[in-house]
């Protein structure tokens, strides 16, 4: 059960980072075909990321050159899949900020807006309900 449940773990986490570097990789094209280009690229080297080190760990005994080959290439394309998942982050922040920061204006210009108004319209007393209702009228 315990074998299952951490491979069902490394599976979803492997998922999970190549949806991530799709989704990266696609933002940074300038056109519909360079988005495609790049995902497709960042889909690679994650399954390639997935399938070296298990091949690299086989190879040990036999082929230690090829091994230590497998375990360079496993680690470039690591080390690209944590710059990705860096720029995916910053990306996601710093769409979060720009709409924060439409939205402050907005509120900002409203209230502007609804501060001129208050000043052009002049202010209705409040009437004593007390003294109304002591004269019979409201």
């Amino acid at each position: 059960m315990t074998r299952l449940v951490a491979t069902l773990a490394i599976l979803v986490a492997g998922v999970c980072t190549t949806a991530m570097n799709w989704r990266f990789s696609y933002q940074l094209g300038t056109s519909a075909w360079d988005s495609y280009t790049w995902a497709i690229f960042s889909v690679a080297l994650d399954v390639t990321k997935w399938l070296m080190l298990p091949f690299a760990a086989l190879a040990w005994r036999d082929h230690k050159f090829r091994s230590i080959a497998a375990f360079t290439i496993w680690l470039v394309v690591t080390i690209y899949s944590f710059t990705a998942a860096v720029g995916f982050a910053a990306l996601n922040r710093e769409t979060a900020v720009k709409r924060k920061r439409i939205s402050t204006r907005r509120c900002s210009s409203c209230d502007r807006a609804r501060a001129g108004n208050r000043r052009l319209v002049a202010p209705t007393p409040l009437r004593n309900s007390r003294k109304n209702s002591a004269r019979g009228t409201l």
